[in-house]
């Protein structure tokens, strides 16, 4: 029973930790901080399925990090790596991901994807992949998540209007 306790309340302590964090990252200097000590990477241990209640409250620092600000450049090149993609493939994969979740992960992929220098790590994790099969069984009332992986998937030139564009041009 105290394993369970204990659990809890870590879980707990790193949920206020998280919220906390969010708040910070609303300012400029957070989002400073936040970069200074090179938070991404610790950010990311915690950014799996198995931490449900934490999920959440993980992905919404990431997206703090993508409001527009002199800080968002520096974020996105913090998370062009290996480590980030390999974290988002494995999300990507959990069946029945929260949809909320996967439109806040797409918001932080559609960011991504313009860095062409990232179409490799999208491709190396399969993650065009899992992309264009979350866009072909989407519902459409879903419509935010639709544009943003339409989005994404024209950035990475795998969109019929973008195919189409580039065959007409020969």
């Amino acid at each position: 029973m105290e394993v369970d306790f204990a659990y809890c309340f870590s879980a707990d302590y790193l949920a206020q930790a998280f919220d906390s964090l969010c708040l910070d990252l609303k300012t400029d200097e957070g989002k400073i901080l936040f970069l200074e000590y090179q938070a991404v990477p610790v950010i990311l241990n915690h950014l799996r399925i198995s931490s449900k209640g934490l999920l959440s409250n993980v992905i919404d620092s990431l997206l703090q990090m993508t409001v527009e600000s002199k800080s968002l450049q520096p974020f996105l090149e913090a998370c062009s790596n290996t480590l980030f993609f390999r974290t988002c493939s494995v999300l990507l994969r959990t069946p029945k991901l929260d949809l909320q979740i996967l439109e806040k992960l797409s918001i932080i992929l559609q960011k991504l994807s313009k860095i062409k220098s990232n179409k490799k790590f999208f491709e190396l994790f399969t993650i065009h992949l899992m992309l264009q099969e979350i866009q072909r069984t989407t519902h459409p009332e879903h419509a935010f998540l639709c544009i943003n992986l339409n989005s994404t998937l024209f950035n990475l030139g795998l969109t019929k209007c973008n195919s189409l564009a580039s065959n007409s041009s020969h």
